[in-house]
């Protein structure tokens, strides 16, 4: 098994692009990767098999990053998914970085759960009030700095965030 604390990149061999017009030049869109990309053979990683690093300031507040398990993520998961509410046409919004726990526990919640998904690119307050009112998102997991800056933005008395009956936070 190869160590990841060893795998380094060397170099960029591709850009690729997620949103939903063409990509720009010099970028795959990403539905152009799934259609010339194969299936890979499942490769059996299972409970106590390391599923990924995440990263935490943790009660320092410098970054670090924290092996878990297969194991591990999915009984957080589950038991995440028992506290987020059954909502027709949930809607989770993932604005947090994905290389942190918490926007990782949230898409997987939402998975369980049956949400649909909405990913904005960066954390800005006012494009997640935005886009809370656009897409009528129904949860979300913010940090409390993210919090306070929403709370705190301009646009919040005149956007309509009754759609909003699930916030997770944490940090």
């Amino acid at each position: 098994m190869v160590n990841p604390m060893l795998v380094e990149a060397r170099s960029v061999r591709e850009v690729i692009y997620m949103g939903e017009a063409s990509a720009p030049a010099g970028m795959t869109h990403y539905e152009a990767l799934i259609e010339r990309s194969a299936p890979i053979p499942d490769d059996g990683r299972t409970g106590p098999d390391l599923a990924g690093i995440f990263y935490t300031g943790g009660t320092t507040g410098f970054p670090k990053g924290v092996m878990l398990s297969h194991g591990s993520l999915w009984a957080s998961a589950a038991a995440a998914a028992t506290f987020m509410p059954r909502i027709p046409d949930a809607a989770t919004l993932h604005a947090a970085p994905m290389f942190h726990l918490a926007a990782f526990g949230g898409v997987v919640g939402a998975l369980l759960t049956g949400a649909r998904h909405v990913m904005i690119s960066r954390f800005d307050p006012g494009l997640v009030l935005e886009t809370i009112e656009r897409h009528k998102v129904t949860s979300i997991a913010l940090v409390p700095t993210m919090i306070r800056m929403l709370v705190s933005h301009p646009n919040l008395p005149t956007t309509d965030l009754s759609s909003l009956s699930y916030l997770a936070y944490g940090g």
